[in-house]
């Protein structure tokens, strides 16, 4: 996450407080990191659990009935 955080703030051209810093990356950059992210995320599930797909799968039809109750 943190990775993500630099590249956002990199982007905004601010600092972790707000302060007005250099534009350092660009939105491309955040999209690369959390694509980075989901990967290393789907890989560690499928090591914990064998089977990432199904993990997903049902973690999504979990919230999708939760929001439609």
């Amino acid at each position: 996450m943190g990775a993500i955080a630099t590249a956002v703030y990199g982007a905004l051209g601010t600092g972790r407080r707000g302060e007005v810093a250099e534009i350092t990356h660009t939105w491309e950059d955040v999209e690369a990191r959390l694509g980075q992210l989901i990967l290393t995320a789907a890989a560690a599930l499928d090591d914990l659990t064998g089977d990432a797909r199904d993990t997903v799968d049902e973690r999504l039809r979990f919230l999708v009935a939760r929001v439609a109750a």
